[in-house]
C-alpha cells in the first residue's frame, strides 16, 4: 500500500495488485461526447478539467501538434476518464493534457474550479513538426481560413470517448 500524504491531500493507493479487483467492482458508463459539447460543458462550469489534484499543465506544443494531427486525420485517440460527482459536475481524472492541448490550439478558455474563465498556457500555438499534414506546419487555428477549414471542422466534428465514474454508482 502506498500512501501519499500532503497538506490538503491525504490518498492512499492499495498495492498494484489490486487494482484488478477494484477495476471488476468499479461502474463506469462509457459515452461518445462531440468535442463542441465537452467545451460547451466546461463553459457552464459543469465540466473540470483541472481538479485541484490534478498534476500542471505540461507546454509540449510539438506533443500537443501531433495529437491534433491525429485528430484531423480522423485517428481515435484514449478515452477521457471523468468523475461525475454527486453534485453532477465532472473532474477529469484521465485526459487532462489532451483537453488542453484541443483548447489551446482552437484557443478557447474553461473554467477553472474558482469558477474563472482561464486559457491553457498553450493558447493559440501554431501547430509544428507534423508528418503527414505538413502543409499545416506554422499555422494556428485562426490561419487556417477557408483553404484548410475542412481540417478545423474535424476538429470540432471529433467525437472521444469518454468514461464516466459516477459518484452515486460508486459510494
Amino acid at each position: 500500500m502506498l500512501i501519499l500524504n500532503r497538506s490538503d491531500i491525504v490518498l492512499t493507493l492499495p498495492s498494484p495488485r489490486s487494482y484488478a479487483s477494484i477495476a471488476s467492482n468499479l461502474v463506469s458508463n462509457a459515452v461518445v461526447d462531440f468535442l463542441e459539447d465537452i467545451i460547451t460543458d466546461m463553459n457552464k462550469s459543469r465540466f473540470l478539467v483541472r481538479p485541484p489534484y490534478q498534476r500542471s499543465e505540461v507546454s509540449n506544443e510539438q506533443k500537443a501538434s501531433y495529437l491534433l494531427e491525429s485528430i484531423m486525420l480522423g485517428m481515435s485517440i484514449p478515452p477521457i476518464y471523468v468523475y461525475r460527482r454527486n453534485d453532477r459536475i465532472k473532474e477529469v481524472v484521465d485526459g487532462q493534457q489532451r483537453l488542453l492541448a484541443i483548447l489551446g490550439f482552437l484557443g478557447k478558455p474553461y473554467i477553472n474550479e474558482s469558477g474563472n474563465k482561464e486559457f491553457s498556457s498553450k493558447n493559440c500555438f501554431k501547430l509544428r513538426k507534423l508528418r503527414i499534414l505538413k502543409e499545416l506546419n506554422g499555422l494556428c487555428s485562426d490561419e487556417m481560413g477557408e483553404l484548410y477549414s475542412q481540417y478545423l471542422d474535424r476538429l470540432w466534428d471529433f467525437q472521444i470517448n469518454v468514461v464516466e465514474i459516477d459518484a452515486e454508482t460508486n459510494s
